[in-house]
């Protein structure tokens, strides 16, 4: 009976034999390491591309938020912007829906402002504690706000985790940045960090400049410190949307 002649690929392994190596076996490993170096870089940028996109959403629903807030408040935040004595307008100025920091946006932070042992870091709604807890890391005291309860208890599980030194370092307060507290912590800090909306930004402008202590650091994530101060320094962190912005309280001269 008549059989079909071999295939090429048949012949080819007939010539090579069973102990003999694949032809492309001498150029698989570098290939594939080449492969394998592309995909990690685009799996970079992707995630890169992906966080700044995300971050970008989650501004716009912060602001959208605080503006849908603001029309139904109306009148309450109208006494905010004047004498500040209303408790639930002040307290409705810091509730916003929490965009955490990312680890390396706070890294960022600690470089630009040279956080060290000798600081008193203060962040007025602190979220769930990261940038306290990464500045006590380097030796630095942390003093929070944060108004939510829910997130309070989550800094408070999250320090609980640390260890006993830096605990005894961070204090968080669940309440709203104002009165004798915060003028108290205000005179303690030596660098202070806001991501907060404008609006609470220019809310809260008068009384830091009222009672930090001059060459004291300033750095805001996103948002200006408002028009009476000129950054020192600034970066944009991965992309224009979300930069760093130091700036440092005049001497009270300067500030009249």
């Amino acid at each position: 009976m008549a059989t079909a002649p071999p295939t090429a690929d048949e012949a080819k392994g007939r010539c090579r034999g069973p102990g003999s190596p694949q032809q492309h076996d001498t150029t698989s490993g570098d290939s594939g390491k080449n492969k394998g170096g592309k995909a990690k870089k685009a799996m970079q940028h992707f995630a890169q591309a992906l966080q700044r996109k995300v971050m970008r959403r989650r501004i716009k629903a912060l602001i959208a938020s605080k503006k849908t807030n603001g029309a139904k408040s109306g009148s309450k935040e109208q006494r905010v912007d004047g004498d500040g004595d209303d408790e639930e307008a002040s307290s409705h100025l810091f509730r916003s829906p929490y965009v955490p920091t990312c680890r390396a946006a706070v890294e960022e932070f600690l470089k630009i402002a040279h956080v060290g042992e000798n600081d008193v870091v203060c962040d007025i709604g602190c979220g769930d504690g990261r940038v306290l807890a990464m500045a006590a890391e380097l030796g630095a005291k942390g003093i929070g706000f944060e108004i939510d309860q829910e997130l309070h208890e989550r800094a408070t599980k999250m320090l609980a985790k640390e260890k006993k030194a830096l605990r005894e370092r961070v204090v968080i307060y669940n309440q709203p940045a104002e009165g004798a507290r915060l003028i108290e912590a205000l005179q303690q800090t030596t660098v202070l960090f806001l991501f907060l909306l404008p609006k609470a930004i220019r809310s809260l402008e008068p009384i830091i400049l009222a009672h930090m202590q001059p060459k004291t650091r300033i750095v805001t994530y996103t948002f200006r410190f408002g028009d009476s101060l000129v950054p020192v320094k600034s970066i944009n962190y991965r992309s224009s949307v979300t930069p760093l912005r130091m700036y440092e309280v005049p001497s009270r001269q300067k500030r009249s």
